[in-house]
């Protein structure tokens, strides 16, 4: 995966060398440069999982413009269910999962909400069929506005 942030330590540690207003200034434009977004992100797991975007967008049960306006950040308010839904045909782990989330501003998983359970179970088992996740989620809540699609 490109590395497209420094780790989290190093750049606490650059901003505890920061002195004055201009270092300061220096910081945030580095910083803003690092910036990832869910498009990159989610491009970069595919890549280092070697699945190709069109495998991940049939995997997902979204519709081909509606996956791509969600990846390419056309989609501005995707529902949370429609993002799990491209992170598990992503073969995203747990952690991938919660990052994905959070670069979409869509919290991170939550093991308390029925929906997110099940979508941390078959991810820590690396199950990514969705039809199978769908179907926990609804046995558990008897709730189709939980399901991935």
């Amino acid at each position: 995966m490109a590395n497209h942030q420094k780790d989290t330590v190093e750049l606490f540690n650059y901003l505890k060398s920061v002195k004055n207003e201009k270092d300061l200034q220096d910081y945030l434009s580095y910083v803003k440069g690092q910036e990832l977004s869910f498009s990159q992100y989610y491009n970069d797991i595919l890549a280092k999982k070697n699945i190709s975007l069109n495998e991940a967008r049939v995997n997902s049960g979204l519709s081909k413009g509606y996956a791509y306006d969600i990846i390419n950040g056309k989609k501005t308010n995707p529902s949370k269910n429609k993002i799990l839904a491209l992170i598990v045909s992503a073969h995203m782990d747990v952690k991938e999962a919660n990052k994905a989330l959070r670069l979409i501003n869509k919290g991170s998983l939550d093991p308390k909400n029925p929906r997110d359970f099940c979508v941390i179970s078959h991810l820590l088992h690396n199950n990514y069929d969705i039809n199978s996740i769908n179907q926990e989620i609804y046995d558990l809540t008897q709730d189709e506005s939980m399901l991935l699609l």
